[in-house]
């Protein structure tokens, strides 16, 4: 509701997949105020998107992120407000999405993942042999 007046922040809800390409190469910016999460397929994709990233200042965030994002306090409109407007100084856009590119080539896959998930399991099935 917040979000009607305003011509400059969309809230769209929830997307279906498919839709994401999209809507990255249309906006700015991922723009991600959380108080609680353990992890967002969001900042990957934002990094592949080539979009800076403006989130809350949580470890979660920081362990996915690390430098290539902006962070606020989200329980400070002001501290969210700098950050916002800090992030679009050119010189600050680009570091953030160079740093996105850098953080996720060290990103794990899904493939990765499912691999380690695999050997965790196996290992665990070999012991009980």
């Amino acid at each position: 509701k917040l979000f009607s007046k305003n011509d400059r922040a969309f809230n769209l809800g929830p997307q279906p997949i498919e839709n994401g390409p999209r809507l990255y190469d249309k906006y700015d910016a991922l723009f991600l105020p959380t108080l609680l999460e353990t992890f967002s397929a969001s900042y990957p994709e934002a990094m592949k998107m080539n979009k800076p990233i403006i989130t809350s200042n949580l470890d979660f965030a920081i362990d996915v992120c690390e430098n290539a994002a902006m962070y606020f306090n989200p329980l400070d409109p002001n501290d969210i407000a700098e950050k916002i407007i800090n992030t679009f100084k050119p010189e600050t856009k680009e570091k953030l999405i160079k740093n996105g590119q850098k953080r996720l080539s060290k990103l794990e896959t899904s493939k990765s993942r499912k691999d380690k998930y695999l050997k965790v399991f196996n290992d665990i099935l070999n012991n009980f042999e």
